[in-house]
């Protein structure tokens, strides 16, 4: 053989064994974004305001294109989440979107629109903002899916620390559907 083609197949050799590594080494990083199912699935023109809550496989998706109301809501309630980071929002659709799951107990989600707080019984400070609750784990969500630490923000007064709620981990547009991953 040529010096010439031996370098070629020396090349093409260093190519292809880095991509089967490196498609490892990826595979080994994000086990989860390689083996969770995806679905199409068709979203609904959202309205400002509109809670719009999808079935999708037996999971509960939640989309909201806020109101003003909601998203001054979420802005006062910065301070009283456990975590402030604000990830669930899709620029695609200018609407929050996350599954209505934050433990392995997949607590439902109820929409609890803001209302005069069940805490005015006991605290003259209670605040209910409008968000989510679940009745099962008690935790209460803000608008944005973040958990709630702050006792007289919440629905009920439970303030035990939960993971906020997470958006899916592939969301792309496909036509007029839309290619989720589910969680």
């Amino acid at each position: 053989m040529k010096p010439f083609g031996l370098k070629i197949v020396l090349l093409w050799s260093t190519v292809l064994l880095s991509s089967i590594y490196l498609s490892w080494y990826v595979l080994a990083l994000f086990p989860n974004l390689s083996s969770r199912e995806k679905v199409l699935v068709f979203v609904p023109q959202l309205q400002s305001g509109k809670v719009v809550m999808l079935k999708v496989k037996g999971e509960l998706l939640i989309m909201l294109k806020p109101s003003r109301q909601q998203a001054t809501s979420i802005k006062r309630l910065t301070e009283h989440v456990w975590e402030t980071d604000v990830n669930t929002f899709n620029s695609d659709l200018n609407a929050y979107v996350f599954w209505a799951t934050s433990n392995p107990r997949h607590c439902p989600l109820q929409h609890k629109p803001k209302q005069e707080s069940l805490l005015k019984h006991w605290s003259k400070n209670g605040k209910w903002l409008g968000g989510f609750w679940d009745p099962q784990c008690e935790t209460s969500y803000d608008y944005s899916g973040r958990s709630i630490k702050t006792y007289n923000y919440t629905f009920n007064g439970y303030t035990v620390k939960q993971l906020n709620l997470k958006q899916p981990a592939v969301m792309q547009p496909s036509g007029d559907q839309y290619l989720i991953s589910l969680p």
